[in-house]
């Protein structure tokens, strides 16, 4: 029930946002049809769109006809952004990819592009002092280096700070302590045959 209603608000929210796109609609015609399932590892269900030509709609994580299917982790989500960071991620088994690469990268340029007057959207519900504060605060997100930068600290607060992930040398740890315990359990395995 409330990944159904978490479905109907950011689809409602990602087509109030479209709506307002003037260019929106180009590129949305070319993956009309097309459905996209992007799964994010950090995240407890994936997210399935159907593009259509003036909108999108969201799909239930059981939908099983896709026609490009993503998995990464929300640390990983910058390399989206460019077609060659894209490609050396999925060659580096960052980004896990079913389908069409391309289909993908436009389905992604339909968010990553959005070009919207914030300022004139939101003076209408908050005000206009308020409005162009605000805006100026998204457009200064879009400056290039930032989502990199903002990575970067979210990264350090969920494994330094708050301790909530583990680190790589934690992982470093974890996986020589697996090899070990694979090593014993083979030893093991093999003392038995010996036995029988």
């Amino acid at each position: 029930m409330f990944g159904h209603a978490l479905r109907g608000a950011v689809e409602r929210a990602l087509n109030h946002a479209l709506a307002h796109d003037d260019s929106a609609s180009n590129r949305l015609k070319p993956l009309s049809q097309k459905v996209v399932h992007i799964n994010v590892a950090e995240l407890p269900m994936p997210f399935v769109f159907r593009f259509m030509e003036s909108e999108i709609m969201m799909l239930g994580p059981d939908y099983e006809h896709v026609d490009a299917k993503v998995t990464f982790s929300i640390f990983d989500a910058p390399l989206l952004m460019d077609a060659a960071q894209a490609t050396a991620a999925i060659q580096a088994g960052k980004l896990q990819v079913q389908g069409d690469p391309i289909l993908l990268q436009q389905a992604a340029d339909v968010f990553v592009k959005l070009d919207i007057d914030w300022e004139e959207l939101l003076s209408s519900v908050i005000g206009d002092v308020p409005a162009h504060l605000m805006a100026k605060k998204i457009r200064a997100l879009h400056k290039p280096g930032r989502l990199q930068e903002a990575q970067g600290r979210v990264q350090e607060l969920l494994v330094e700070e708050l301790q909530l992930a583990a680190s790589s040398v934690d992982f470093e740890y974890v996986k020589a302590d697996i090899r070990a315990m694979n090593e014993r359990l083979s030893a093991l395995e093999s003392d038995l045959r010996k036995l029988q």
